[in-house]
């Protein structure tokens, strides 16, 4: 009786087969009925929804209407990733015929204003795009003698971890590329400046930092210095006011 039981198998597997090429060929036959585009982050986002609409009539301005099989998916899809400022994108047809967009667009992490004056945003790959006036969101700033990759490497390696950590993404609110290519941050709170130097050390020099200001201001207070200086190995070199 096995044999029995494989001939059922078969002709069961078949037949889903069939139906399946016939829903899905049912399914190209219709018409698409409209459209929606869905944003990762709807308020203060990269990129609008009309942008996105923009990009996808640039590709066919027939959209509603067309035939699902005739729908230019792949091209709308690679129109809207080709944007700098956008992660990814899906692009597909519901079984209602409505053209689907889904948009995940990039995630900046500081601001940047080269010395050339040339302001765009970086995420935390370092990959480089313009801010839309549509963003809202407070970024990290870093602008001073940025002039080349190397630079850029360095804001890049200081703005991922400072963001990463609550405290410090609180705290500092600008990183400043000195002409001898030393570093500067200006906190958010306190009149003081403070040198980093270069970037070799970065983590144990933030870990200074933190110490100090867990400890040393509860002693002193924000306002009492206005240098603090992390560019020496094992200490902490503050200036007074």
């Amino acid at each position: 009786m096995k044999w029995i039981s494989i001939i059922t198998h078969t002709i069961l597997f078949a037949g889903l087969i069939v139906l399946l090429g016939f829903t899905s060929m049912r399914h190209d036959e219709k018409k698409c009925t409209d459209y929606r585009v869905d944003l990762d982050v709807q308020e203060g986002s990269l990129i609008t929804q009309g942008e996105v609409i923009l990009l996808m009539e640039s590709i066919s301005d027939s959209i509603v209407g067309q035939s699902i099989s005739q729908l230019p998916l792949y091209e709308i899809e690679n129109k809207i990733e080709q944007q700098k400022n956008i992660e990814n994108a899906e692009v597909y047809v519901t079984l209602s015929g409505r053209l689907k967009i889904d948009v995940e667009q990039k995630e900046p992490i500081v601001r940047v204003k080269s010395a050339n004056q040339k302001e765009f945003c970086m995420d935390e790959e370092g990959s480089i795009f313009d801010l839309s006036s549509n963003y809202t969101k407070r970024l990290l700033v870093a602008n001073g003698n940025i002039k080349d990759s190397i630079d850029l490497s360095t804001i890049n390696i200081l703005a991922a971890h400072i963001n990463s950590d609550p405290f410090l993404r609180s705290q500092i609110i600008q990183i400043y590329l000195k002409e001898n290519k030393e570093i500067e941050l200006i906190p958010r709170v306190g009149n003081h400046n403070i040198l980093l130097g270069n970037i070799n050390g970065y983590e144990e020099k933030f870990k200074k930092l933190k110490l100090f200001y867990s400890e040393g201001v509860k002693q002193t207070g924000w306002n009492n210095y206005k240098e603090i200086n992390l560019k020496f190995k094992d200490q902490i070199v503050c200036v007074k006011k």
